[in-house]
């Protein structure tokens, strides 16, 4: 668990993200050669956001399907949590600039994760 920091990453912002807290929780299957990601959570800008998830590890990369949730959010924290990746979508123009006001009863998420090994 960590009470604040930052994440540092160019696929996410060109500028760190700033975090008020981070718990990550993972199980290792070593038969089934897979981590289970469990009571995991970053909280952003005031916004609480879990991740679930169970990503296959094999020798170079770990990749599996993850969901991100967040519940009760303000749409006036929309915008100053949008990423950076996602910038001039279509997604953006409806939920950022088209949307006001109200509250995200229920935000959700789905992706595929791929994580590799590169040899330096």
């Amino acid at each position: 668990m960590s009470d604040g920091g930052e994440i540092n990453h160019p696929a996410l912002s060109d500028e760190p993200i700033h975090y008020e807290s981070l718990a990550l929780s993972v199980l290792y299957d070593y038969a089934g050669k897979v981590l289970q990601l469990r009571d995991t959570h970053i909280s952003l800008g005031g916004v609480t956001f879990q991740f679930s998830g169970d990503l296959t590890r094999n020798e170079d990369e770990i990749h599996g399907p993850v969901r991100i949730w967040a519940r009760d959010v303000e749409h006036a924290r929309i915008e100053a949590l949008w990423p950076e990746f996602l910038k001039g979508e279509d997604a953006e123009v409806w939920v950022v600039q088209r949307m006001s006001d109200g509250v995200f009863e229920s935000l959700s998420v789905g992706l595929d994760l791929l994580v590799k090994k590169h040899n330096c």
